[in-house]
């Protein structure tokens, strides 16, 4: 079993995660929690999504596979979420407690390397590797 990592968001969440409804783990392609300009454009969550190559940012044809830059888990019931480079739970994990942002990964001190690399997540109960 791989070591758990885990890294906890400041008490409130930062400004553009308001687009995310509670009880969703919530992805952007862009940073600031956007996709082309847009907080509402984001792909979203309550279980799990194996292959982020089949989901598209709602209103565009982009694909989240490979190119998500923010994230939030806006979790109900304190559940963490584990995202992996990926599909189906496979490869590298790092585990995204409540209330967790991050609005650009590609400057963010963890998890380091993990911009644009996103390809799969799952709520910790429908994990397959727990």
């Amino acid at each position: 079993m791989r070591p758990r990592q885990q890294w906890q968001a400041p008490a409130t969440a930062m400004a553009g995660t308001s687009d995310c409804a509670s009880g969703y783990f919530c992805v952007w392609k862009d940073t600031n929690f956007k996709t082309a300009s847009a907080g509402g454009n984001l792909v979203r969550f309550q279980y799990y999504i194996p292959d982020y190559n089949l989901w598209d940012y709602k209103n565009t044809n982009t694909s989240a596979g490979d190119s998500i830059t923010s994230f939030y888990n806006h979790s109900s019931g304190g559940n963490d979420v584990y995202i992996y480079k990926g599909t189906s739970g496979r490869s590298n994990r790092y585990g995204v407690g409540p209330g967790s942002a991050r609005s650009n990964l590609a400057t963010s001190f963890g998890p380091i390397g993990w911009n644009d690399a996103i390809n799969s997540a799952y709520y910790e109960y429908y994990d397959p590797n727990i």
